[in-house]
């Protein structure tokens, strides 16, 4: 992430600055994966069980899941936690799985799909001199999401 600021935005006087993009993947849990295999294409994620995240609708057709997954809901967070319990493949942000796949609670699967779904940026008003509180929480946020990616890493 560079330290340099984006150009104010069109329709307004305020700055913004890029946090970082934010990713998706595919995410299973290691039992899961033992017990029915992972997945080795996209072709492939078709034939596994899914817990379907409502708000996945941009996704290729191959990611939709089937017509009636194991576990819908439109609750992220919970859909995480049903991957996390083994009950399917899920398409997961990367910041949200990012903690588990390193304490080996998750697995991503056909890691060479990824999708970006959007950018994080931090926005305040300009002024010459910026208010100290703004700052700390600026750059407390470029720590966070350095030590927590909201992408995924490659591969």
């Amino acid at each position: 992430m560079g330290a340099t600021l984006l150009p104010r935005l069109k329709d307004s006087s305020l700055v913004a600055r890029r946090l970082g993009a934010v990713g998706l993947g595919i995410f299973a849990a290691p039992s899961y994966v033992a017990q029915f295999g992972a997945p080795r294409s996209l072709a492939d994620c078709a034939r596994h069980r899914w817990v379907s995240f409502s708000d996945m609708r941009r996704l290729p057709k191959e990611l939709q899941g089937p017509p009636s997954p194991r576990v819908s809901t439109d609750d992220l967070l919970l859909a995480h936690g049903m991957v996390r319990m083994a009950a399917g493949l899920a398409v997961l942000p990367g910041y949200l799985a990012h903690e588990d796949v390193l304490a080996g609670r998750l697995v991503r699967v056909v890691p060479s799909w990824k999708q970006t779904v959007g950018t994080l940026f931090f926005v305040y008003p300009p002024a010459q001199h910026v208010p100290r509180k703004v700052t700390a929480l600026r750059d407390h946020l470029v720590d966070v999401i350095a030590q927590r990616p909201l992408a995924l890493a490659e591969g």
